[in-house]
């Protein structure tokens, strides 16, 4: 509770802190290693071996031993153009990757279904 305080002393506001959070975990692999990990646990049968904790925890880490090049990339690219904008270059980039069609024409479906 005492970062929060410190942070909030920074400009940071515990609003912010939550949407930046939120966007690092839609915007990384965490979504799919907490699942894996939790189907995997289940398939061992051992539901409450190791806690749902210990796999959020587990699946976080590895989530950020896999962004980490692209949050250095990113970090890299603000420092370089001064603007944040370029970072999101990056993000997108690694989506595009990763995110396979039917994903992103499920997507649009959607949005299409919010917005007319």
């Amino acid at each position: 509770m005492e970062i929060l305080f410190q942070l909030e002393n920074l400009g940071f506001s515990t609003l912010g802190i939550t949407a930046l959070v939120l966007l690092a975990v839609l915007l990384s692999s965490y979504v799919k290693l907490v699942t894996v990990l939790s189907i995997v646990r289940a398939g061992l049968g051992a539901h409450s071996l190791p806690s749902a904790f210990v796999t959020t925890g587990l699946a976080l880490m590895l989530s950020l031993l896999v962004m980490y090049p692209t949050l250095e990339k990113s970090i890299s690219e603000v420092n370089k153009n001064q603007n944040v904008e370029s970072a999101f270059v990056v993000w997108k980039g690694f989506l595009s990757k990763h995110v396979g069609q039917k994903e992103k024409d499920d997507f649009i479906k959607v949005a299409k279904k919010i917005e007319p």
